[in-house]
């Protein structure tokens, strides 16, 4: 797989996103891969109606006319079905699916048109078709950047090992930002504390994590979320969620 695809050589790319489209377009450039995922599909696999196989790459990435804005970009991108990435391009080329959004473009772009504020700064996204030369010709690819924000994101362990104040600060800050999440449509799916963006200087919470969103929960925020999210821990029982006093805080 790592013969076949990579995708280090788009370092140094420029691309255009040209959505939302109230906003002039904005040029990025690529710095950095981070990270690149696969979901591979057979042609059974495939014919059983499991969706078309799509890679996923995240870049740091920059304005090109402001170099200073530091972003991260999201690329998914069609790749062909397995035992045919070797294949002519005219036979790739006809499992092309020309339009497919992704949730997280989806989540985003939804969150910036409600004014969302706990989530990072939607800086653009596009969709395009790729070309003759690329994996699957006529296939679909979505781009969409955020901007980076100031923090890190809180680890668990570390959480844990710090005093009750610290904890409970931070507890306060996440009750916030999720109240304003909690507005907005969307909330990501897995709810590790790695997703919370931590601002131990200015006490700023970002939401992250909207790779695998989901539409918003209707259940108003409790002792539970805390704990779903890492940040409160209820004793091993099936009960768990009834009673929050013999918690640890």
């Amino acid at each position: 797989m790592s013969q076949i695809l990579n995708f280090d050589h788009l370092c140094g790319t420029e691309i255009t996103l040209d959505q939302p489209s109230l906003s002039p377009p904005r040029t990025f450039v690529l710095d950095g891969k981070i990270s690149e995922d696969y979901k591979m599909m057979t042609q059974q696999g495939y014919d059983q109606g499991l969706g078309a196989p799509f890679a996923v790459i995240k870049f740091s990435c920059h304005s090109l006319l402001d170099p200073g804005q530091q972003s991260f970009m999201r690329i998914y991108m069609q790749i062909p079905i397995d035992g045919t990435f070797l294949s002519a391009p005219e036979v790739r080329a006809q499992q092309a699916i020309s339009q497919h959004t992704h949730t997280e473009l989806k989540a985003l772009a939804t969150l910036d048109r409600e004014n969302c504020t706990a989530v990072p700064k939607l800086l653009g996204y596009t969709e395009r078709l790729q070309g003759t030369e690329e994996l699957v010709p006529g296939g679909y690819i979505n781009y969409v950047v955020w901007a980076w924000v100031p923090g890190e994101p809180v680890d668990y362990y570390s959480f844990w090992k710090r005093d009750f104040e610290y904890r409970r600060q931070l507890r306060s800050v996440f009750r916030a930002a999720y109240k304003e999440l909690s507005r907005c449509s969307w909330q990501p799916g897995l709810t590790p504390p790695s997703k919370l963006i931590y601002d131990d200087v200015t006490k700023a919470m970002h939401i992250s994590g909207f790779r695998g969103a989901c539409l918003m929960d209707t259940e108003p925020f409790s002792d539970e979320t805390y704990a779903l999210w890492g940040l409160a821990k209820p004793p091993d029982k099936l009960d768990w969620y009834l009673d929050s006093s013999d918690w640890t805080w």
